[in-house]
């Protein structure tokens, strides 16, 4: 088993820590919350986890939805008072003028 140069480090700073509170400071630290014990520099790879950003997925091309409907919510039209139109005077309309009655054609006497 190789101890990482990363681990080595780690190790020192966490005996130190354990010196100062006298006890064990096997994981009080921030990146413990990402340590497997189980594995080989436990601390070096916990620590790598921790402050590693994930990698974003990529999102898999989506197929053009169909277009929906789109309704706009419209606010209620406020109601406003009218004011009064001054009066207009309207001249009355001319009455057409009648037309000549027409002549009646003579009655075809029969023989």
């Amino acid at each position: 088993m190789a101890i990482s140069k990363k681990q080595q480090e780690l190790d020192v700073i966490k005996w130190k820590k354990s010196e100062e509170i006298g006890a064990d400071a096997c994981g009080s630290f921030d990146y413990c919350a990402k340590c497997d014990k189980a594995l080989e520099n436990p601390c070096d790879k916990a620590f790598t986890a921790f402050n590693t950003k994930p990698v974003a997925k990529k999102a898999p091309a989506k197929k053009p939805a169909a277009k929906a409907e789109v309704k706009v919510a419209t606010a209620p039209a406020k109601k406003v008072e009218a004011k009064a139109a001054p009066a207009v005077k309207v001249a009355p309309a001319a009455k057409p003028a009648a037309k000549p009655a027409a002549k009646k054609a003579p009655a075809k006497k029969s023989k």
